[in-house]
């Protein structure tokens, strides 16, 4: 499933649309515990990125080689939390997150778990909670599945995400590292210094570097 103990590595990966390369050649490789930003402003390519890296879209150029071989073969091992905040309202804050436990073969102990780091009622209902709230219990669910998937990636969890929330967020992150390689994008500066302050071999990106173009040396960023 790992391949040379790396969770998630890229040669030579380039992304975007087709006609509209956006970020890259960029050659990665991270290991379990890793944790990464990339961060860059709106319309950077992060999104774009992410997809391209967790499955949902076909690189331009490169390879992708994450959890021992391509994402659409290995996506059970993958998790995906997006920047948008799309929740069901008319469930309870538990059923929904027993709902991905479900999905993923978790166990119960891992709701619970989840609920009472992002400090969320287990029997409210999601319509009665704030959006801020709503996003806390979104990025929860990276706990929930931390011990059935190898890397977990978070596209912009500070959108929606109220001031109680991020200080969460840290927390969320250093619940899960040890279990995956975690890839987070952010527009945020306060996140950066969270996370340097809160986790310190945190590594950063920035999507200026990351920038295509057709004659830029490819960068290579790996943990070995």
């Amino acid at each position: 499933m790992v391949k040379d103990g790396y969770v998630l590595e890229t040669q030579g990966l380039v992304v975007g649309y087709p006609g509209n390369p956006l970020l890259g050649p960029l050659n990665l490789r991270l290991r379990l515990g890793d944790v990464l930003i990339v961060f860059g402003p709106n319309g950077s390519g992060k999104t774009t990125l992410l997809k391209t890296l967790t499955g949902l879209r076909k690189p331009l150029q490169g390879r992708i080689i994450c959890c021992g071989g391509e994402p659409s073969r290995t996506a059970s091992f993958i998790y995906l939390v997006p920047e948008t905040t799309t929740l069901p309202v008319s469930i309870t804050a538990e059923d929904y997150v027993k709902t991905i436990a479900l999905l993923y073969k978790a166990d119960s102990e891992s709701v619970e778990e989840a609920l009472a780091i992002v400090d969320i009622p287990r029997k409210v209902l999601i319509a009665k909670l704030s959006q801020g709230q709503r996003r806390r219990l979104q990025l929860s669910t990276a706990i929930v599945v931390k011990k059935k998937v190898r890397f977990i990636a978070i596209d912009d969890p500070t959108v929606g995400l109220d001031d109680e929330g991020l200080p969460l967020l840290a927390d969320i992150v250093k619940n899960i590292k040890n279990y995956s390689a975690v890839i987070i994008t952010s527009r945020e500066n306060r996140l950066i210094e969270l996370f340097h302050k809160e986790i310190p071999n945190t590594s950063v990106l920035h999507t200026d570097e990351l920038r295509y173009r057709a004659t830029k040396q490819t960068i290579t960023r790996s943990t070995a």
